[in-house]
C-alpha cells in the first residue's frame, strides 16, 4: 500500500468516526438547549399566570379564564407542590396521534385557595426544527470532511513528488551505466537531505564498482603473459621423453588447470570489454546463419555425448550488433545446453522473427534461478567451463537491449531471447 493511500485511509477513518459521533452529539446538544429554553419559557409563563390570577375572585372567572387557554390546567389541591418540569405525551385530536410536550407542575393560590396548576408547551415544531438543523449540520460536516480529504490528498501528493522521483530513480539505477545524479534541490529540507545522502551513497558504490572492474581488468591483463608462458612450459614438459605415468598424470592435471585459468582470464577480459562498450562496430548479423555456424563447430561434441538435436527455422532476425558478441551470446546458450543435457537427452532450437528459443532436457538447478546469470553466483559443474558463460550472455543481451529469460518446466530448461 502506498504511503499516500495509507495516510488518506487513516484520515478517512478518522473523519467517519467524527461524523458518526458528532451528528448525534450535535442533535442531543441542540435538543437540550431548546428544552432549556422551553423550560425557561414555562417558568416565565408561571410568573405571568401568578400575576393574572390575582385578579380573579370568582370560580366562574377562573373557569372562563381556563377555557381561553388550553395549555393551562388548574385543579384544587390540598398540599402545596414543588415546581417540576417533565416531558409528557398528549393525544392530538385532529391528527389522532400522540405528540410530545414539556409540562410544568406547580401550586397556584387564587382567591385564598390553593390550586394544582399545569402549564404545557408543545414540542412538535421544535423537534422538526432540531432535526432540520441536525441534518443541515450533518451535510455541512460531510462536505467539509470530503473537501478536507481531497485537499489533503492533493497537497500530500504534491509534497511527496520529490520522494517518488527518488524511488523511481533508484529503481532505474544501474551501477554499470552512466546516469546523472538526482537534483538535490526540491524545496523540502528532508527530501533535499535524502537526495544528498542517496547521491553520496551512489557515488561511493560507483567508485567501488569502477575500482573493482579496473582491478579485474588489470589483473586479467597482467595474468595473460605468465599464464601463456606457463602453458607453453607445460606443453614442452608433456612432450618430453622419459616421463613416468604418474608424472604424466600430474602434468595433465596441471595443464587442465592452466587451461581453465586461461579461459577464466579471457572471460573476465571479455566482460570488462563489454561493460566498457569496446565493440563499437555494429553491423546486421543473421541469427540463423550464426546458429548454423555454431552448431557446425559443436557437431563433434553433440555426436560424442550423444544428444538429439532438433532445429526449426520460422524466420531469420537480423540483429544490429557486433558479430563477435552476437556469436558469443548464441554460442554460450547453445554450449550451455549441450554441456548440461544428459546422455540421450534432447535439445530443441527455434528461430523466429521475434525471438530465439533453446530448450534442453535435464534436472532442476541446484541453486536459485536468480543466480543463474550472475558472475560466480553458482558452482560450475562443467570441468571445461568457469561459470561465466551465462553472465557474459546476459551482459551482451543487456548491451543490445534484448530480453534474455530462463524458466524450468517439466524437466525442460528453457532460455529465450525476445528481439
Amino acid at each position: 500500500m502506498k504511503l499516500l493511500a495509507k495516510t488518506s485511509r487513516i484520515l478517512l477513518g478518522y473523519a467517519i468516526v467524527v461524523l458518526l459521533v458528532s451528528i448525534p452529539l450535535f442533535y442531543f446538544v441542540i435538543e437540550q438547549l431548546y428544552y432549556q429554553d422551553v423550560d425557561d419559557a414555562l417558568r416565565l409563563r408561571k410568573k405571568e399566570l401568578t400575576i393574572r390570577t390575582k385578579k380573579l375572585h370568582r370560580e366562574r372567572d377562573i373557569a372562563l379564564w381556563l377555557a381561553m387557554d388550553n395549555d393551562v390546567k388548574i385543579s384544587l389541591s390540598a398540599p402545596p407542590l414543588r415546581d417540576s418540569i417533565y416531558p409528557k405525551l398528549y393525544m392530538d385530536t385532529l391528527a389522532h396521534e400522540m405528540e410530545p410536550y414539556r409540562e410544568l407542575a406547580t401550586s397556584l393560590q387564587v382567591n385564598h385557595k390553593l390550586y394544582h396548576a399545569t402549564i404545557r408547551r408543545s414540542l412538535v415544531e421544535s423537534q422538526d426544527l432540531i432535526v432540520g438543523i441536525a441534518e443541515v449540520q450533518g451535510v455541512l460536516l460531510i462536505i467539509m470532511f470530503i473537501g478536507w480529504l481531497l485537499i489533503s490528498r492533493s497537497i500530500s501528493k504534491k509534497i511527496w513528488q520529490p520522494f517518488d522521483r527518488i524511488i523511481e530513480w533508484l529503481q532505474n539505477y544501474q551501477v554499470d551505466k552512466e546516469q546523472p545524479l538526482i537534483n538535490p534541490v526540491s524545496g523540502i529540507v528532508e527530501f533535499d537531505q535524502l537526495n544528498r545522502v542517496v547521491n553520496e551513497l551512489v557515488s561511493k558504490n560507483k567508485k567501488a564498482y569502477q575500482d573493482q572492474k579496473n582491478f579485474i581488468e588489470n589483473a586479467s591483463h597482467e595474468m595473460q603473459t605468465p599464464v601463456a608462458i606457463l602453458q607453453s612450459k607445460l606443453d614442452l614438459l608433456i612432450q618430453s621423453k622419459g616421463l613416468t605415468a604418474e608424472q604424466a598424470h600430474h602434468l595433465q592435471s596441471s595443464y587442465e588447470v592452466i587451461e581453465r585459468l586461461t579461459h577464466l582470464n579471457q572471460s573476465l577480459l571479455l566482460l570488462s570489454k563489454i561493460e566498457n562498450q569496446q565493440f563499437p562496430d555494429l553491423v546486421e548479423v543473421s541469427v540463423k546463419a550464426t546458429v548454423t555456424k555454431i552448431l557446425k563447430h559443436l557437431e563433434a561434441l553433440i555426436d560424442d555425448k550423444p544428444v538429439s538435436l532438433n532445429v526449426e527455422h520460422h524466420g531469420d532476425k537480423m540483429l544490429h550488433g557486433h558479430p563477435v558478441l552476437v556469436e558469443i551470446l548464441l554460442s554460450n546458450l547453445i554450449t550451455n545446453a549441450v554441456h548440461h543435457t544428459p546422455a540421450n537427452g534432447h535439445i530443441y532450437i527455434s528461430i523466429t522473427d521475434d525471438g530465439f528459443l533453446i530448450e534442453n532436457s535435464g534436472t532442476p538447478l541446484p541453486f536459485d534461478d536468480n543466480k543463474l546469470f550472475s558472475r560466480f553466483g553458482k558452482k560450475s559443474t562443467n570441468r571445461h567451463g568457469v561459470g561465466l558463460g551465462l553472465a557474459i550472455a546476459f551482459e551482451i543481451s543487456q548491451l543490445y537491449q534484448l530480453k534474455l529469460n530462463y524458466q524450468f518446466k517439466e524437466h525442460i530448461h528453457q532460455f529465450s531471447i525476445r528481439f
